[in-house]
Parts: C-alpha cells; structure tokens; sequence
C-alpha cells in the first residue's frame, strides 16, 4: 500500500466479498446488494422488523456515498444517462507503435 495511503480507510483496498453457500453468485440483483447493503440499512431493514439475516454479510464494511443521477444531470447538463460511465468515442485515430 502507499505510504501516504497508511492511516486512510478511503484508501485502503477492500478484500473480495465471500458469498453465501447457498446463494448463486452473479446478477444486477447481487451487485445492487454489494454496493448498497450498508451496516445502516441492514439496522433500518431490522428496525421495521424485515429479516435480514439471508443478506447479513452482504454489502460493504464502510460508508458508502450515494448521489442521484439527477444530480449529476443538473450539474452536468451535457451528459446523457446512456453516457455516464460509458465509454466516449475516440476523437482521433489511436496511436501506433
């Protein structure tokens, strides 16, 4: 790790989740659950009497920031929900060796 990466936990690489025996890994519905299942909504899911405990080591093991695609519309009025995140074409021809 980076020296300077030491004493951040935002720097700090995550290890690979370890999936649940009986649960087939792969799907949008697994990669919602590993990146939004916080220690926080798992309490909240608790407190309103929903059973967590099928889910109970999913999701990461640190805050997460979420920030709505509207968002990042307004800010950005150019972009388009297609673009974000994908790959812009390539404005000129690529380099050769």
């Amino acid at each position: 790790m980076a020296e300077g990466m030491m004493g951040d936990p935002m720097g700090a690489q995550q290890p690979p989740m370890e999936q649940p025996m009986n649960t087939p890994m792969g799907g949008a519905e697994d990669a919602v659950l590993d990146m939004h299942l916080t220690e926080d909504v798992k309490k909240a899911l608790s407190a309103k009497g929903i059973d967590v405990s099928a889910v109970a080591d999913r999701g990461p093991k640190e805050p997460v920031v979420v920030i709505p695609v509207s968002i990042i519309m307004n800010k950005y009025q150019g972009a388009s929900p297609e673009g974000l995140g994908a790959p812009t074409p390539m404005d000129r021809p690529p380099m050769t060796a």
